[in-house]
């Protein structure tokens, strides 16, 4: 039996330029074909599991550092802009803001969800790590949270 080098797994789908600065991937959680990138120029979305790639019209153009599609509303994409985060539909293409980071730990670089899908996690270009209720409320930073302060 021969094993296969991690390169050897790995196969081109787009060109490079095709979407240019990225900056964080993400998978809808129901239909694996469908892939959204955060880029410099906002967020884009391929519906042919990357092959293909199109930033819609009426979409996010805000520069976007990170993504998150949250598991208990895979219809729901979260993105971390330098304003504060947004909320958009599973097709790119309706967003919404969905409130700001706190002016003490600046821009947001990645964003995820914890798996039950009630919290966002955001670590800031400050390092640091944060959490708030996906539907609002104030950034509580991870230390303090897990401390219960």
């Amino acid at each position: 039996m021969t094993r296969d080098t991690p390169t050897e797994r790995w196969q081109r789908l787009a060109q490079a330029s095709s979407l240019g600065d990225v900056r964080a991937l993400a998978v809808h959680p129901r239909d694996q074909g469908r892939l959204y990138a955060a880029t410099a120029t906002g967020i884009w979305l391929s519906s042919d599991g990357g092959r293909r790639w199109e930033q819609p019209p009426d979409g996010l153009k805000k520069p976007a550092a990170g993504l998150a599609v949250i598991p208990g509303a895979p219809d729901v994409v979260m993105a971390a802009t330098e304003e504060g985060i947004c909320a958009g539909d599973a097709m790119a293409r309706q967003w919404r803001s969905a409130g700001g980071a706190p002016e003490w730990w600046g821009p947001l670089m990645a964003l995820a969800s914890e798996p039950a899908g009630h919290h966002l996690i955001a670590l800031s270009h400050e390092g640091v790590v944060a959490c708030r209720r996906i539907d609002g409320g104030d950034w509580t930073p991870l230390s303090e949270a897990q401390s219960g302060r």
